[in-house]
């Protein structure tokens, strides 16, 4: 591999890995605001009003949120793909990362994917909840 090469991996690996940091980074901020609003959920005694304007808000965050970790994942498996492809051929004794049984291996079953998919579901039937719990407050 010539040091042409080695920088371009270098380059898309850094870039892989950023974006996973960066899907990590916003499923923080999204976990925070979600769980901010339904603390104003069970520690008020909220009206129709304001348990509806919450169960709007909260489940187009989770939509957002969903439609986020998705594009995400796009970019990150675009990089990983492309990190896969290149081969080692001059030095065998390099393990190519992104792909192999060992791969295959380590992403098998639950992972932190898996986490962040299950995660914007979960709150937005949550707060698909609040926007029916908010209807009984109307009698």
């Amino acid at each position: 591999m010539t040091n042409d090469e080695k920088a371009m991996y270098t380059g898309m690996a850094m870039s892989r890995n950023t974006e996973v940091t960066l899907r990590w980074s916003r499923s923080q901020m999204f976990m925070i605001i979600n769980s901010a609003m339904l603390s104003i959920v069970f520690t008020r005694d909220a009206g129709f009003g304001l348990l509806l304007l919450l169960g709007i808000f909260g489940l187009g965050m989770a939509t957002v949120w969903f439609m986020i970790n998705e594009k995400s994942q796009q970019w990150v498996e675009y990089w990983q793909a492309r990190l896969a492809q290149i081969r080692h051929e001059e030095e065998p004794t390099t393990v190519n990362v992104f792909i192999g049984p060992e791969w295959d291996i380590i992403n098998k079953g639950w992972t932190f994917h898996t986490l962040l998919k299950i995660l914007p579901k979960a709150f937005a039937v949550v707060w698909i909840g609040v926007f029916l719990f908010s209807f009984t407050r109307l009698f």
